[in-house]
């Protein structure tokens, strides 16, 4: 067994590895790709027959709370970067990598999956701008979006965070973007989200790397302390 200076030394080590690992799990990237449904209007942006691709990286440590309207009280996840590619435009100013940003100058968040009372946010995850209710003004390329709105639900629904909780990838891995509440336009064209898109949440590579690291260093600290409980306890013929 190890002496008492040595596991009060392990155990603090141990204790910061483990905080910074948690932490590090709270670095989320998130995706998913669909091709552009026209519902009504002109596609005048060419971007029937493209593909978009949205990576959303979510970077703070724990949900906060909503205030001030209908949602208050629900948790949110602020979004870092969230970024738009486009491929296969007839537009080709609108083909390439942009980053999604509200014109309104809000902050974009994410409501992760809740089984709230609200029945049009029950079971969803809604993609939107902390200054507005549902969505935000959106421009890349040509394209000049009066509103740009993505939310998805879990069959079977999973258990809502609280604020203060650890945003987690589970949280929103394998939902489904529902292309009924999921639309995007301007004042003479007007989209949907294509049917079946599911949304990819994983833990950013970068996260995996420290977390690698972090047990490596735990494992090194270990086998020290056991050297040197061993040494500790060799006789001393002097």
């Amino acid at each position: 067994m190890f002496s008492a200076a040595i596991k009060k030394r392990l155990l603090a080590t141990l204790a910061g590895i483990i905080g910074f690992t948690t932490a590090a799990l709270a670095v989320v990237q998130l995706s998913f790709s669909f091709q552009p449904q026209l519902v009504s209007g002109i596609d005048t942006n060419g971007l029937i027959g493209s593909t978009w691709t949205i990576d959303i990286t979510l970077a703070q440590n724990n949900y906060s709370a909503l205030t001030g309207d209908y949602r208050a009280g629900l948790p949110y996840a602020p979004i870092d970067t969230a970024i738009l590619t486009v491929s296969g435009a007839s537009v080709p100013a609108n083909n390439g990598t942009f980053p999604i940003i509200d014109g309104d100058g809000g902050n974009l968040i994410l409501i992760p999956n809740n089984n709230s009372d609200i029945s049009h946010i029950k079971e969803r995850v809604v993609f939107l701008s902390s200054e507005s209710a549902h969505m935000f003004p959106f421009q890349f390329g040509t394209a000049d979006f009066q509103y740009l709105h993505f939310g998805s639900q879990s069959t079977p629904p999973v258990a809502m965070p609280n604020p203060g909780d650890f945003i987690q990838a589970e949280h929103f891995d394998g939902l489904s973007v529902d292309p009924v509440y999921n639309s995007y336009g301007g004042p003479d064209v007007y989209y949907h989200v294509q049917a079946g898109t599911t949304v990819s949440a994983v833990p950013e590579p970068g996260t995996w790397a420290a977390m690698i690291g972090l047990v490596g260093f735990g494992m090194a600290i270990y086998y020290t302390a056991r050297r040197t409980e061993k040494s500790e306890q060799k006789p001393d013929f002097s």
